[in-house]
């Protein structure tokens, strides 16, 4: 396996969302929300065109977690994502799985990583927003740490920050 696109894609993450080292969360037992399974194309901002590779899939794992695929790079980025609750505000966590590759080399010491994002499902359209790493700093270690510092900001409309927009892909049968 290379580690050139891992890398790649773990740096697009970052200039995306914060990563974290700990889980927000260590415990997932919020059911899924079926409504977001399925394929749905990134909406270009600025009216810029989509590419057919910036299509994020969701499929279902359990019945308490997600299977992702980011289109990120060429290869995708594989996410094990779960709905989760703290302090009443509702969000997925997704740790990193790899790409199709497999697992990446962490190293002697490194956790996979973890992100935590929330969604907005209107219809056809799925807002997701990457949790604020100037609220919720990625230095943060500990889950204590960062369940302490995100209750502090629950209320923050800020909590959550750099929407991606997306629009679920109906595919057209065949007549």
């Amino acid at each position: 396996m290379t580690t050139v696109p891992i890398i790649t894609a773990l740096l697009a993450l970052l200039l995306a969302g914060c990563i974290y080292e700990a889980p927000l969360v260590a415990e997932h037992t919020v059911p899924i929300e079926p409504e977001l399974v399925g394929v749905w194309q990134m909406v270009p901002k600025n009216g810029a065109n989509s590419k057919p590779g910036e299509r994020l899939l969701i499929l279902k794992l359990s019945e308490t977690e997600y299977l992702v695929r980011n289109p990120h790079n060429e290869d995708g980025l594989y996410f094990r994502a779960y709905p989760i609750k703290l302090g009443g505000k509702s969000c997925v966590q997704m740790e990193v799985i790899g790409t199709k590759d497999g697992a990446p080399d962490w190293g002697d010491h490194k956790p996979s990583p973890f992100m935590v994002a929330s969604f907005e499902l209107a219809e056809d359209n799925l807002v997701i927003r990457i949790l604020n790493r100037k609220l919720v700093s990625e230095d943060l270690k500990t889950t204590a740490t960062l369940q302490e510092t995100f209750l502090k900001h629950k209320d923050s409309e800020e909590l959550f920050a750099d929407p991606a927009e997306y629009r679920r892909v109906v595919e057209r049968g065949g007549d």
